[in-house]
């Protein structure tokens, strides 16, 4: 099945998919909040929602499973002997340390199975094309964070999706809707609790409040560390000196310079404290990281093992 994956999976979904990195949707995911952050006093506005699939892999119902298969051009041979994967499995109770009984689940994937990934990367990609049916349709319109750019509408991170959208009352409807038309099928439920809205710049109060009630997503703004923020964003940078011996020769002709401006540091540490803590918050139990961004961090702190 891994072979295929990029082959039927859009371009949205990153994680666990050959030849595609992770964390090229998290730089896409950085841009565009900082786009939301800074964005001017404008007519429109918008939001950014992160959604939190509660128990994702216990939830998904399989026969949802098997029919994402069947639609992708699965051979139904193929697809029984993936079921017979999915429902092989049978739990038991321990009461005081020892087993007793068995019972089988009707829905669910085992996690830590590799197998379970790519199924549930397939389940998610009916969710996705709820989304672009409505994009297609220009009932959601995304977020174009310039004026030549295209429109970016969401990006799934496994189970986390976020979705960028116009922050009006008619669009989260619609986004209701596809969210309980996804749930009625998958089985899939939106965690409120640890799902979050953030909306652009100068959007009024009122039009937050009602989108939140909206969506009953009470949490506006992402949590952060503040004191993180305070380190990495001070708002009087003072220059920091090295050691002329500390340069480093980087080839024939080429020597770093004596003085490492404090602004320079202070971007480099803000670049990795945001690659990193994203990365450590994703779900799943690997995360491949890009060459380059070991090379950058190699560069501007020295050579390191992550």
């Amino acid at each position: 099945m891994q072979p295929f994956m990029d082959l039927i999976i859009s371009d949205n979904q990153c994680a666990f998919i050959r030849h595609r990195l992770i964390s090229d949707n998290i730089l896409l995911a950085h841009e565009i909040m900082h786009y939301l952050k800074t964005k001017q006093r404008t007519k429109s506005h918008d939001m950014e929602i992160k959604l939190d699939m509660s128990k994702a892999f216990d939830r998904l119902e399989w026969p949802f499973v098997i029919a994402s298969l069947n639609r992708m051009g699965f051979h139904p041979h193929f697809t029984e002997l993936i079921l017979q994967c999915i429902n092989s499995v049978s739990y038991s109770i321990l009461i005081g340390g020892q087993p007793h009984g068995f019972f089988k689940p009707t829905r669910g994937l085992r996690q830590g199975d590799p197998l379970s990934l790519f199924l549930f990367v397939i389940a998610m990609e009916g969710f996705n094309q709820l989304l672009t049916h409505e994009c297609n349709n220009g009932s959601l319109r995304g977020v174009q964070i310039s004026r030549h750019s295209s429109p970016i509408s969401f990006l799934f991170f496994v189970e986390d999706v976020l979705i960028f959208c116009k922050a009006v009352v008619h669009q989260a409807t619609i986004l209701q809707s596809i969210l309980n038309r996804f749930a009625s099928f998958s089985g899939q439920q939106v965690n409120t609790s640890k799902s979050a809205l953030y909306f652009s710049k100068h959007c009024p109060e009122h039009l937050r409040l009602s989108i939140s009630s909206l969506l009953s997503i009470s949490k506006i703004g992402f949590d952060e560390n503040k004191a993180c923020f305070d380190f990495w964003w001070s708002a009087k940078p003072a220059p920091s000196w090295i050691q002329k011996s500390r340069a480093t020769l980087h080839g024939d002709g080429e020597v770093s310079s004596a003085v490492v401006s404090s602004s320079t540091q202070v971007s480099a540490g803000k670049w990795v404290q945001e690659q990193f803590s994203t990365l450590m918050a994703l779900p799943g139990s690997h995360v491949r990281l890009s060459s380059l961004y070991v090379d950058r961090f190699n560069t501007l702190f020295g050579p390191c093992k992550l």
